[in-house]
């Protein structure tokens, strides 16, 4: 009531202003601004009266008293401003929004259709996304404000700056009823591409919308159209894990070894996620298990890699190869132990994966195992037989690697395996080169084990006659003098001098870790 009569006398006063009254404030808004935001639709007319270029004036961020109105939805502060003036109705703010464009945005149907009708442009696009009106009330979800946009020559096929037509958006936004009410305005949008190739079906399975796959399955969309990337909306469903909609389109034709650009298959990239489910439906409509990426992983591989217990089960049990490779001959115990699933490492083990197979670069698992820090792995392998000895194509060994990691656990655990310990690498080092290029405290601490090992060595392999020279090279204190005795080998005499090879003119880093390191495909 306060407010009422406030604005009853204010009403007055205003007929006795002059255009002189009226001044902006420091954001370049005019009397009319304020009143049109706030919606005091009977202050309009006269405001207008005094004053009338403010019905056009643009505050500091370019916005007219028209879009202040449309922003805030009031209905008849527009339908005033509009009958005295509507040659603001397509003016734009700062951020190159117009009247038509915030009512849409706000859902304010009354007004979109006023609008419409004092003739505002339905088919202007944004300069930031060249997104019309109609793209606009897709993604928002106005379907009442699409059905009255449709009935104006609407342009439908309007692409915006991410490649996308109005169908593409509201099928990703899930919004089934205004897919539905586009289809029925022009049937052969559904299986329109976007700037990618990808079809109506496909953005709403990579979405996870599945009721609107379901609407456009019933509307007969092609299941097997594939994006520029080659993949599917059956690849699609299975990377989302959505076992419904694969179920779905399984059930409707999809065809279930389609490959991607670079040979990803609908069983890989559920293997690849993790999507149980997903991988039983493929398996059960006769997927191709041993269907390989272009660098070799299989569906297996892949679950090997990414820790997916179950599903290599559930593939070993359907036939995958436990020793298949990828085209760099590293097999899935390789991956098992670079990724440190020790659970599948066990499983490949039990059920015959070569323990000691070997990759392009020469690595074994247990090398792999050794370079990722993993006892227990190591362990694990070391039990099953593993050679401690084999080298990578460098010519390091597994003591090579882990000395240079600076495990001393793990250290010691392969010198109670009795690893050679003068092996020399193509650059003429031996594991205490390694060592003795270390210079922290745990390296201290890995040479003590070594040369623990050493007394071993001398007091029990040493042939007894020449026991005293190998002790006199042991017992010397000094850490850097105590290296010497890399040069004594196991079952060497001390007539083979222990020679220091010279290093070779292809030698390399002292250890190669690069090769074991794996990322997966998508």
């Amino acid at each position: 009531m306060k407010h009422s009569r406030f604005r009853s006398k204010l009403l007055t006063s205003l007929k006795h202003f002059k255009e002189g009254d009226l001044t902006w404030d420091d954001n370049s808004s005019t009397p009319l601004h304020v009143v049109s935001e706030k919606g005091y639709d009977d202050l309009i007319f006269t405001l207008a009266q005094i004053k009338k270029d403010q019905i056009n004036h643009q505050d500091n961020n370019k916005r007219t008293p028209l879009l202040m109105a449309c922003l805030r939805g009031h209905d008849k502060v527009i339908q005033t401003i509009l009958g005295l003036d509507n040659s603001s109705i397509n003016i734009a703010d700062n951020a190159d929004l117009m009247p038509m464009g915030a009512a849409v945005l706000n859902d304010h149907l009354s007004i979109v259709t006023l609008l419409i009708k004092q003739g505002a442009k339905v088919n202007r696009k944004d300069k930031y996304l060249d997104r019309t009106a109609l793209q606009r009330a897709c993604e928002s979800g106005s379907i009442e404000v699409v059905r009255v946009l449709l009935t104006c020559r609407i342009d439908v096929s309007n692409t915006d700056s991410n490649g996308l037509k109005a169908i593409h958006i509201a099928c990703q936004r899930g919004h089934v009823a205004i897919v539905e009410l586009l289809l029925r305005y022009k049937k052969d949008m559904i299986n329109e591409c976007d700037a990618h190739n990808r079809t109506p079906i496909l953005i709403a399975c990579e979405n996870n919308q599945q009721d609107t796959v379901s609407m456009l399955i019933s509307n007969k969309a092609d299941v097997n159209k594939t994006n520029t990337q080659r993949k599917s909306p059956l690849y699609k469903a299975c990377k989302i894990g959505n076992a419904i909609t694969v179920g779905q389109l399984i059930e409707n034709s999809a065809e279930v070894n389609i490959q991607s650009d670079i040979d990803l298959s609908p069983l890989y990239i559920a293997s690849m996620k993790g999507n149980h489910k997903c991988v039983g439906i493929l398996l059960n409509k006769h997927a191709e298990i041993q269907l390989a990426s272009k660098r070799g992983w299989t569906p297996f591989f892949v679950s090997c890699s990414k820790g997916h217990f179950e599903i290599c089960k559930l593939l070993h049990i359907r036939g995958a190869n436990i020793n298949a490779g990828d085209k760099s001959a590293s097999s899935p115990l390789h991956i098992a132990c670079s990724e440190k699933h020790e659970r599948i490492v066990k499983f490949l083990i039990e059920h015959g994966a070569n323990v000691n197979a070997v990759n392009k670069q020469k690595e074994s698992p247990f090398y792999i195992a050794c370079a990722k820090d993993c006892f227990d792995i190591v362990q694990l392998l070391i039990n099953n037989h593993a050679d401690v000895n084999i080298c990578e194509e460098k010519e390091n060994s597994p003591l090579h690697v882990v000395c240079f990691k600076g495990n001393k656990t793990i250290v010691q655990l392969l010198l109670d395996q009795k690893a050679n310990i003068n092996k020399r690498n193509k650059a003429g080092k031996t594991p205490f080169d390694i060592v003795q290029e270390k210079k922290n405290d745990v390296i201290v601490d890995i040479k003590n084990n070594i040369f623990t090992l050493l007394e071993h060595v001398f007091l029990y392999v040493w042939p007894a006659g020449h026991r005293s020279n190998a002790v006199r090279v042991y017992t010397r204190t000094s850490a850097d003098q105590q290296i010497e005795a890399s040069n004594i080998s196991y079952g060497l005499r001390p007539s083979d001098g222990g020679k220091k090879a010279k290093p070779s003119a292809a030698a390399g880093a002292p250890v190669s870790s690069a090769s074991v390191e794996y990322s997966t495909d998508e």
